[in-house]
């Protein structure tokens, strides 16, 4: 196939060899003001110029047509060439190629780093009387989710006093990488902090990885399982200690009663031969107003085999609200 450059050379050639011509005739005020004109560009100062170059030498009026008419043509070949795609094979790619660096740049330009969300918590209650009583709970989770990575970090408080004693004092820090192997599947890493004097350590340390499952987010119902080795790592309060390899697994549930209600099941056990422990969270949030929720939660602590003097069980009922971020 000819392509437009093929055709747009000819035409070029022949219209300069006709302005060429013209301007070979005629009387140089005649040529100036014509050229001059052609040089500006603009079409109603060319037609104007014509006009009463025509007049003042009648004589030359064909060859000042002759002239305005071969740039004219020249002009629209030019802007013809430029418009018109390029039908060879050569060209064509090059427009290919050009257009795909051009998306591949736009897409560069318009993706931007994927941001942490995240959730804070509070709550608590103060009463005084006969008996006084002072209790707080805090907690932030964030969580970013990128292509491959998706990385977790939450932090969770509990105090309480009974007539100026702490009888609660649990604090907890994880912080969990995945890696996404598929849509659904991944290798997840854990390491966990957690401090409770009231059940009888100073400070526990787990660590664990393995492999988790995830079903569709989208859905009413979402479910998030996870299983793998793990190994902790124990300071109690009576100065003892022990570190012992265990099993972890986890199952957190998420289900969207209605727009602004959703009930909550997180639940997560570590097996070993010492002690087990199984930690469960059931919570219905209701969502109050823009990012503003209220919860309602209750956890279960189980230790098996507790410090003497401590119980296997320790509940906490919590009522807080819910700032997503």
């Amino acid at each position: 196939m000819i392509s437009t450059n093929r055709l747009v050379v000819p035409a070029l050639f022949l219209t300069a060899l006709a302005s060429a011509t013209a301007q070979a005739t005629l009387p140089d005020p005649a040529r100036v003001m014509v050229e001059a004109a052609l040089a500006g560009g603009d079409d109603a100062e060319i037609a104007t110029v014509q006009k009463y170059a025509q007049k003042a030498w009648p004589e030359n009026a064909a060859e000042i047509e002759a002239q305005v008419n071969a740039w004219r043509t020249a002009k629209t070949a030019a802007a013809l060439a430029v418009a018109s795609p390029e039908t060879n094979t050569t060209d064509a790619g090059t427009t290919a190629n050009t257009k795909t660096a051009e998306a591949d740049e736009k897409q560069r330009a318009e993706r931007k780093p994927v941001p942490w969300k995240g959730k804070g918590e509070l709550g608590g209650y103060l009463a005084k009387g006969n008996s006084d009583y002072f209790g707080i709970n805090a907690g932030v989770s964030l969580k970013h989710e990128g292509e491959i990575w998706r990385q977790t970090v939450k932090a969770q408080a509990d105090y309480q006093e009974n007539d100026g004693e702490a009888t609660r004092q649990r604090f907890v820090f994880a912080y969990q990488p995945n890696l996404r192997v598929n849509d659904r599947t991944y290798v997840y890493g854990l390491t966990q902090y957690e401090h409770d004097r009231f059940l009888g350590y100073d400070s526990r340390y787990s660590l664990s990885t393995g492999i988790g499952y995830r079903s569709p987010t989208d859905k009413k119902v979402s479910l998030e399982l996870e299983a793998g080795p793990a190994y902790r790592f124990t300071n109690f309060v009576d100065g003892g200690s022990e570190s012992t390899p265990a099993a972890r697994g986890s199952i957190s549930l998420e289900w969207k009663l209605a727009p602004t209600l959703t009930f909550a099941q997180n639940a997560a056990a570590y097996l070993d031969g010492l002690n087990n422990t199984v930690n469960t969270t059931s919570a219905l949030n209701a969502k109050l107003f823009g990012p503003l929720s209220a919860r309602l939660s209750y956890n279960v602590q189980y230790e098996s085999a507790p410090p003497d003097g401590k119980e296997t069980t320790d509940t906490m009922s919590r009522v807080s609200l819910v700032y997503d971020f």
